[in-house]
């Protein structure tokens, strides 16, 4: 009986308009627009820093060249980083807002912080499989991180299974070769375990 009444008055809910319970409020068009500009400046500010580190290796080690570089991707990684937390703040239930955070985390090296706006980008937009070659990349960082055997285990395991959901969800894309071949190494590596 109290079953019946429940999904009642859920349904007498839902036809008196307020759907907004079961899912997402969808966000009005200028505040999707302002959040559309600052992940657009975040996502060119990204691509600077991951250039700016490239042009580094080009440099000899020490340099004034290498060293400028350097500073240049860690401003630009940091503009990146202000911009995705400004378009979160808006709309912290906007899955590319969640995902350029895991992004800007992940190349900052905030592993835990990576995998959590990751997971929530997905719970929000479970379309987003690049998503979950993130959260592989950054168990395997912690993993090798780690100092009991233990614990590297569960964090290869846990890189080893996002890696294969992203394979079963792509398996035509040309990079599942190489994610098989990493799923054997991290296996391999999880065998040296004791």
């Amino acid at each position: 009986m109290k079953t019946v009444l429940l999904c009642a008055t859920l349904f007498a809910a839902a036809l008196s308009g307020c759907a907004g319970l079961f899912e997402p409020k969808p966000i009005d068009a200028a505040k999707a627009s302002q959040i559309g500009n600052l992940l657009a400046d975040a996502d060119q500010n990204l691509k600077n820093s991951v250039w700016s580190k490239e042009q580094v290796s080009h440099y000899p080690l020490g340099s004034e060249m290498a060293g400028k570089f350097a500073e240049a991707s860690q401003k630009y990684l940091q503009i990146a980083t202000d911009k995705s937390y400004e378009a979160y703040n808006l709309e912290p239930a906007w899955a590319p807002s969640n995902k350029m955070l895991a992004l800007c985390q992940a190349k900052m090296g905030n592993s835990d912080k990576a995998i959590e706006f990751a997971q929530k980008a997905m719970k929000y937009d479970p379309t987003l499989d690049d998503c979950l070659q993130v959260i592989a990349t950054e168990y395997t960082r912690k993993a090798i991180a780690a100092t009991d055997a233990r614990t590297k285990k569960n964090y290869y395991a846990k890189a080893i299974a996002a890696y294969e959901e992203y394979i079963r969800r792509n398996p035509d894309r040309k990079n599942v070769p190489y994610l098989e071949s990493t799923i054997e190494y991290l296996k391999e590596e999880m065998a040296k375990l004791k």
